[in-house]
Order: structure tokens, then C-alpha cells, then sequence
């Protein structure tokens, strides 16, 4: 079993530096929060309640990982008001966490922004389907083998997360569901088209997949255009 908040992984990808950590089992498992950790995020962590702080410090701790192979340092990282890590300018990041593991992506950048998301496969929903995909989406997905449904649906699921992470320094809203359409590509790429309510962009859009140890990963860079 890794070690508590252990780099599982650090890898470059077509978005930037992607940073895996491993989250104990259980919140008493947490004897030592990693030295990467600024005493402001420590602080900060205690405060928390025992599952949320599992998740915040993994997720910092991989933040920190990502942005020291990037050559920076820092500091801080706390909150915007939108729950975003607070970043200083010349980095673009995000980070999410299912119960096993906590991950964030960087990358310098002045303009562009990037959204991570982590969703696992081991666990079928397929009733999600008509709560987070379009009428189109769905009638692709049941074009396909049963087999392959639920990998179908959950991508496209964590693929439009991750647009709306990487789109929300700009639009500052809650952006829902059906007002993205996406399709899944092979050799892990993907096609995003927006149809924002509030006319929002133009955004382009480049978003990728992969499956890591029964999850799903997918990360997008978006411009402003």
C-alpha cells in the first residue's frame, strides 16, 4: 500500500504537468500533512472537516508536484471564491480527487487555462446518462456495445468537467451540462462544441482522455478567442 499523499505519478501531457498522489484509506491515517505543504496550507487544511481535508491536501500536494516540475515555486495556494485553487500569475491549474487518489495539472500560461478531471470506472452509473449528456450523446452511446457504454458515458461525463474548469476564469458561472456537446475520439482525443446561455467566448477547445487504474482522466486547455 503507497504511503499517504505519495507520488503515484508525475508525467508531462499535451496540457501541461500532471500530478498523481495516493489519499489514505482513512482520515486517521494522516499522521504527517507532506512538508510541500506552506504553514498557511497547513493551517488551512486543520480547519477542515477530516474527509474534505484528505482531499484538500492531496490535492495541494499534487498542485506542488506539478508546479516544481514546471520550475516554479508556489507558495501558498489557497481558494478563489469559486473553490479554485488561487494562483499567482504565469500558471494555469487544476485538480480533482476520487476516494483513492488526488490529482492536479499546471502549466505556464498568461491567457490560457486548463481543467483536470478524474472519475472512476469500477463503479457503473449508467442512469447518469440522461442527467449529464444530450439527446445526440445518448443516442451515440446506445449505438454502442453494452460493454462499452458505461466507459462511453463516463468520459464524456469527465470530459465536459474538465471544459467547464478550464472555461470558469471566464465565464464565472455555473455552466450546465447540455450546454456542451462532446465526442469521444480515438487515440485519446476528443471534440468539444459549446453552446453557452450566456454567449460566453468564443472558446477553443482542445481536450484529451486516458484510463489510469480503473479511471477515467481527461484535462482541457481552452483559449479565449
Amino acid at each position: 500500500m503507497p504511503e499517504a499523499f505519495s507520488l503515484l505519478f508525475l508525467t508531462e501531457s499535451p496540457h501541461g504537468v500532471l500530478a498523481g498522489v495516493h489519499l489514505p484509506a482513512r482520515t486517521d491515517d494522516i499522521r504527517d500533512i507532506p512538508s510541500l505543504l506552506s504553514p498557511e496550507e497547513r493551517a488551512h487544511a486543520d480547519a477542515l472537516a477530516p474527509l474534505r481535508r484528505v482531499s484538500w491536501i492531496g490535492g495541494r500536494t499534487a498542485l506542488h508536484h506539478a508546479a516544481r516540475h514546471l520550475g516554479m515555486q508556489l507558495g501558498t495556494v489557497l481558494s478563489t471564491p469559486r473553490g479554485a485553487p488561487a494562483l499567482p500569475p504565469g500558471i494555469t491549474a487544476s485538480i480533482s480527487h476520487k476516494p483513492r487518489i488526488a490529482l492536479a495539472l499546471a502549466e505556464r500560461s498568461a491567457s490560457d487555462t486548463v481543467g483536470v478531471d478524474l472519475e472512476e470506472l469500477d463503479r457503473p452509473r449508467p442512469k447518469i446518462a440522461r442527467l449529464v449528456l444530450r439527446a445526440e450523446e445518448i443516442a451515440h452511446v446506445e449505438t454502442l456495445p453494452q460493454a462499452q457504454r458505461w466507459r462511453a458515458i463516463v468520459t464524456a461525463f469527465s470530459l465536459k468537467e474538465s471544459v467547464f474548469k478550464a472555461i470558469d476564469p471566464h465565464v464565472q458561472r455555473y455552466v450546465g451540462f447540455h450546454e456542451a456537446r462532446v465526442q469521444v475520439l480515438g487515440d485519446h482525443q476528443a471534440t468539444v462544441v459549446l453552446s453557452l446561455k450566456g454567449q460566453e467566448g468564443p472558446f477553443e477547445i482542445d481536450a484529451r482522455w486516458d484510463i489510469v487504474d480503473q479511471h477515467v482522466i481527461t484535462s482541457v486547455r481552452a483559449r479565449l478567442g
